[in-house]
């Protein structure tokens, strides 16, 4: 016995494909920054993607269907750092005593991107965001 099968496309088939084509590795980039590790990184984006193509059909605008989709990798990254800090608060792991000297380099470092946050004008959320994201990507960590 033989069953046909047919396929039909939708708007959104073409859409979400070229948008993918053009976006995917940008997202995630993104989320690889925000979470460091690529495996988390690629499901929160292939999640937003797939997100995407199911609501298609609501989209008000799909000119901000790009919009739509980094406001989902950067939701989903929230979501599996919660569930890394549950995780990670419910083992218990004896804590690393670091020494001394990097005690007091790294309150120093705190201490100076607290500085530069408090010359940001009262209020602004985004250049505070930019400048958070721009001294965690370039943080080193005390054991590097």
């Amino acid at each position: 016995m033989h069953t046909e099968f047919t396929i039909t496309r939708t708007p959104a088939d073409g859409a979400v494909t070229d948008l993918y084509r053009a976006h995917a590795a940008g997202l995630v980039r993104l989320a690889v920054v925000i979470l460091g590790d690529r495996a988390a990184a690629e499901d929160v984006v292939q999640d937003a993607f797939c997100g995407l193509y199911r609501r298609w059909e609501h989209l008000r605008d799909p000119a901000k269907a790009l919009t739509y989709v980094r406001s989902a990798v950067l939701n989903g990254c929230r979501g599996v750092r919660r569930y890394q800090a549950l995780r990670i608060g419910r083992q218990a792991a004896e804590p690393v005593a670091d020494s001394a000297e990097a005690a007091v380099l790294l309150a120093e470092r705190h201490q100076a991107v607290l500085a530069g946050m408090r010359l940001l004008a009262p209020g602004s959320v985004r250049p505070w965001r930019c400048a958070t994201s721009r001294a965690w990507t370039t943080a080193r960590s005390p054991r590097s």
